[in-house]
């Protein structure tokens, strides 16, 4: 019998993918800052980006930003491959700005809050959330 489920790819970004990881990204409702193609990995089913998530160098260490499943393929581990997959690029730190109710996902993979001695980028960023009453956290993940 045939399997009808399809199979989810993580791989490297191509320039093509350009406008469908900025979709992805303004559709969840993230910043769309700093959507360089060539950092970011996608989640790719027969052909269609269902996911997306980049690694952004600071000084003081790197981000993973703009992770996003599609919404049809929440819940299905898109989201999970894609920060295994991000984290493996990484020998160090790692820093992440999310919203306090996903805390509980990224410290599956090794991620605890923090309130200070994040990358100046990093704390600009998480600031201006603050000042604008966005229930974020930062979080660091060290190896």
């Amino acid at each position: 019998m045939p399997d009808n489920h399809a199979m989810i790819q993580i791989r490297k970004a191509t320039a093509a993918e350009q406008s469908q990881i900025r979709a992805l990204v303004i559709g969840a409702g993230l910043l769309p800052t700093g959507l360089d193609w060539r950092r970011f990995f996608v989640a790719d089913e027969n052909g269609q980006i269902v996911g997306c998530g980049q690694i952004r160098s600071h000084a003081g260490g790197p981000e993973l930003s703009s992770l996003v499943a599609a919404k049809l393929h929440r819940g299905r581990g898109v989201a999970s491959s894609l920060v295994r997959t991000l984290i493996a690029q990484q020998a160090g730190p790692l820093y992440l700005i999310c919203r306090a109710p996903l805390r509980g996902f990224y410290a599956r993979f090794g991620f605890v809050e923090i309130d200070d001695g994040m990358p100046e980028a990093v704390r600009r960023k998480w600031a201006v959330a603050h000042f604008f009453r966005m229930p974020v956290i930062c979080m660091r993940r060290s190896v």
